[in-house]
């Protein structure tokens, strides 16, 4: 259940360098600012508008995460 979390400011992760940035929407590649990291991936997924959207989405993300970044230590395809 996470009906208790709170979304989190991108301002607290200004000062980290991160191993990876990924960024999963056109609107976050062109708006967001910039973070530190060694690797810098765009995946583009759809924006849901429907709960059978987001369940679809989820599960895409779910499986490109896996495929993406299993037990190796760089991504095997990345979409820079």
């Amino acid at each position: 259940d996470i009906s208790a979390h709170q979304s989190k400011s991108i301002n607290e992760f200004q000062d980290i360098v991160f191993d990876y940035v990924v960024t999963v929407c056109d609107h976050a590649k062109r708006t967001c600012p910039f973070f530190p990291g060694k690797i810098l991936i765009h995946r583009r997924f759809e924006d849901p508008t429907s709960y059978r959207e987001f369940q679809r989405i989820r599960d895409e993300m779910k499986q490109w995460i896996i495929d993406t970044f299993s037990e190796e230590e760089t991504p095997k395809d990345p979409t820079l």
